[in-house]
């Protein structure tokens, strides 16, 4: 068994609550009342598509995420 690993992005949503989406693989959401709701709900969308992916025999596309840490001005809004 192989073991991979995946970023997932969780935002607040004005009208739904929470939504969570997976950075690696295009078009995988999730969504919930809470942050934990809407990671568990991805997580099940995650498990679906990787069963699919095994028994089409699709490969998992690559994508490479690199990090960047930025300094904002002293004003900024995030301040």
């Amino acid at each position: 068994m192989v073991e991979l690993t995946f970023t997932i992005i969780i935002e607040e949503d004005e009208d739904s609550g929470y939504v969570a989406r997976c950075l690696e693989l295009k078009g995988i959401y999730g969504q919930g009342e809470t942050e934990d709701s809407a990671l568990d709900d991805i997580q099940q969308a995650l498990d679906i598509a990787l069963e699919t992916y095994s028994a089409e025999n699709i490969q998992i596309p690559y994508r490479k995420v690199v990090q960047v840490t930025k300094n904002l001005p002293s004003t900024s809004a995030f301040a």
